[in-house]
C-alpha cells in the first residue's frame, strides 16, 4: 500500500476518532505509528487519537435499533 504524508495525516486524523469501529482505528494508528517512525519531523504534528472507545458507537446503534423497530424493520 502507498500513500502520501497527505493521506497519513487525513486518515489517522479523521478514523481514529471516537466514532471509528474499533479493528480500523488500531490499523489508522499503526498506520500513524509506522509513518512517525519513518519521518518523525514530517508526521510530528498528526493527531492521532489514541483512546479506547471500544462501547462509544453502541449509543449510535442503539438509536439505529429503535428507528428500524419504530418502521417495523428487524
Amino acid at each position: 500500500m502507498t500513500m502520501t504524508a497527505r493521506e497519513i495525516f487525513w486518515i489517522a486524523e479523521l478514523r481514529t476518532g471516537p466514532q471509528g469501529r474499533p479493528h480500523y482505528r488500531e490499523i489508522c494508528q499503526q498506520i500513524a505509528n509506522e509513518a512517525i517512525k519513518v519521518a518523525p519531523t514530517v508526521f510530528s504534528g498528526v493527531m492521532v487519537d489514541r483512546n479506547d472507545y471500544r462501547l462509544s458507537r453502541r449509543e449510535s446503534e442503539k438509536k439505529i435499533d429503535a428507528k428500524m423497530k419504530k418502521l417495523g424493520i428487524e
